[in-house]
């Protein structure tokens, strides 16, 4: 039997967002419902939970963060979730309404596991604007580094300068406005070393307001080749000024992986893998990533030694990444491929100053392609189709299939088709070779060959450029020869 695989070994985290069904201003009863869906989905293989912006106390509690009443409870909820986690080998990023010693309140993210608080991330840009007026109650984030050292919690950093770490993964936190600020502190987290940015979020609902979210999301997952986890409050927040959705989203350099039902009083999950080799490998293919400049290191905290073990992926790998399921879609990337093609084709054409367009048509899928990019690129350029100089060189290995193929497809768009046969001169080759085993590696290569050198005399006869016909597909496999198709 084969040995079971990991992929937490193959650089693979599996976590979730979730957005509980919230008991506004009842720390007790939040940790209660924060408890209950981290350990279903940590039974489901997450090892890390993020859940939204001030979900111990609920973030629409308004004056209620003045009272001491609510900051007692807060406490006792936090030691609950704190203790918790001892038993337990998940990771947990609670929102939270943390008060330093020089007497400022913070929005915050706390991180714990372990029995212990790891770490707390102060939100940096309070929106106190349109419907939003945080600065009321809290203060900013922006330079707080304050050490704490709790009897009960353990010692920790207040501070948006750190990371944490859970096995091969290193993850940073922003929370809610700041994704939306002209310079989102997460993309510095990501220069530092952050695979994965988590954001816990209080953003209301307006028409539209979710495709905004989402592309913003997915577009700061591009900008600092990271995975993005996302986790707001839900509806059970007051609806006095404003509504919110318990919108949950998972984005990995710019791909959208998942996204949750909007308007669940019942709260709602999301769980799923981010792919952090795959991210590593793209931060260091990328010299623009490489180039930027640094600041100084920060320090990374770590929460578990190493993450959940992953038997399966829920991720879906797609076998046609490119090819959109949607018609609408398909057509669009169908025809923007062809004019990223033709616009190349016709740029070189203007260059070599040539007349004539040569191609080899066998009336196979490769060549009929590369055909009509040549017939899209004489339109760009307002030449006649006539330019275009199709030849078909059938040989021993042709069927009369693909032969009538490149004749009605040339017959259709009004081009003459010039017919080489290369059966004679194939076979003229192989005898001066002493060749007498048909169907091998010589007999292939001989017919590409043959027709390559008549293409390439031929446009060297009436002063045209060659068009080649192959694709990055047979060239990654090695499916072509030497001297021949290669040079397409």
């Amino acid at each position: 039997m084969d040995a079971a695989i990991d992929f937490c070994e193959l650089g693979f985290i599996r976590v979730a967002a979730a957005a509980p069904a919230l008991a506004l201003a009842d720390p007790a009863a939040n940790a209660e419902q924060i408890l209950a869906l981290a350990d279903d989905l940590a039974a489901r293989g997450a090892s890390l939970v993020l859940f939204p912006e001030l979900a111990l106390t609920g973030y629409s509690c308004e004056d209620l963060f003045f009272s001491a009443g609510l900051h007692q409870a807060a406490r006792r909820a936090l030691v609950r979730l704190a203790q918790a986690t001892a038993d337990r080998s998940v990771t947990l990023i609670v929102g939270f309404p943390w008060q330093t010693r020089d007497g400022r309140m913070l929005n915050a993210a706390v991180v714990l596991a372990g029995g212990r608080v790891c770490g707390v991330v102060p939100k940096t840009h309070l929106p106190n604007h349109d419907e939003f007026y945080e600065r009321r109650w809290f203060a900013s984030g922006a330079g707080v580094d304050e050490t704490v050292a709790d009897p009960v919690l353990g010692s920790f950093r207040v501070s948006a300068a750190q990371l944490f770490s859970i096995g091969h993964t290193r993850f940073g936190i922003e929370l809610c406005e700041d994704l939306w600020a002209p310079e989102p502190p997460g993309i510095p987290l990501c220069l530092a070393g952050a695979d994965l940015i988590l954001n816990p979020s209080a953003s209301n609902e307006l028409v539209a307001k979710a495709d905004y979210r989402r592309d913003l999301v997915r577009m700061t997952s591009a900008r600092g080749l990271c995975g993005y986890l996302y986790a707001g409050s839900g509806p059970l927040e007051s609806t006095k000024d404003v509504v919110f959705g318990g919108h949950l989203l998972a984005a990995e350099n710019g791909q959208l992986l998942g996204e949750s039902n909007r308007f669940e009083f019942s709260g709602t999950s999301l769980l799923l893998e981010f792919d952090i080799e795959r991210l590593r490998h793209d931060r260091l293919r990328n010299t623009t990533f490489a180039a930027v400049p640094r600041g100084a290191s920060l320090p990374l905290v770590e929460c578990a030694p190493r993450p959940a073990t992953i038997d399966s992926l829920r991720r879906g790998v797609d076998a046609h990444p490119f090819v959109p399921g949607d018609e609408g879609e398909f057509e669009a990337r169908a025809a923007e491929i062809l004019a990223i093609q033709s616009t190349g084709l016709a740029r070189r054409v203007l260059s070599a100053g040539s007349a004539r367009l040569v191609i080899g048509l066998s009336g196979g899928l490769d060549s009929t392609l590369a055909f009509l990019v040549c017939l899209d690129a004489l339109t760009k350029l307002g030449r006649p189709l006539s330019d275009l100089s199709p030849l078909t060189l059938p040989g021993p290995g042709t069927s009369e299939r693909t032969l009538e193929s490149a004749r009605a497809l040339c017959r259709a768009v009004g081009v003459t088709l010039k017919e080489i046969p290369i059966h004679a001169a194939v076979t003229q080759h192989l005898a001066d070779l002493g060749h007498t085993t048909r169907n091998d590696i010589v007999f292939e290569n001989a017919q590409a060959r043959e027709r390559t050198q008549l293409l390439f005399n031929h446009a060297n006869q009436i002063g045209g450029l060659l068009v080649g016909t192959g694709d990055l597909s047979e060239l990654a496999l090695g499916w072509c020869t030497f001297n021949a198709d290669h040079m397409a």
